[in-house]
């Protein structure tokens, strides 16, 4: 049997990925939810607002998540790189 999730608990588990920074896999952890189903949210959410940002001549939603997974990777390496360097 399938649970029912409320549209603002779908929204509140894409907010976490988008705006906080957490992964699918945190998140899906965090709510206990399948992972898979938490992606599923965040490419349905991001779709619906698409229409809504191009109406108003906004930035993409997808492009802006897709910005924030990009520059998170980013920072991540740089740490990881820091770490090196501070044990030389």
């Amino acid at each position: 049997m399938q649970k029912k999730y409320s549209k603002e608990f779908k929204r509140e588990a894409v907010r976490l990925m988008v705006v906080e920074g957490l992964s699918g896999v945190e998140v899906s952890k965090k709510l206990g939810v399948n992972d898979s189903v938490i992606y599923r949210w965040e490419k349905e959410l991001l779709n619906e607002m698409e229409g809504t940002a191009k109406e108003y001549g906004q930035a993409s939603p997808k492009d802006m998540s897709e910005e924030i997974h990009r520059l998170s990777k980013q920072l991540a390496k740089s740490e990881r790189i820091n770490e090196l360097l501070k044990k030389q």
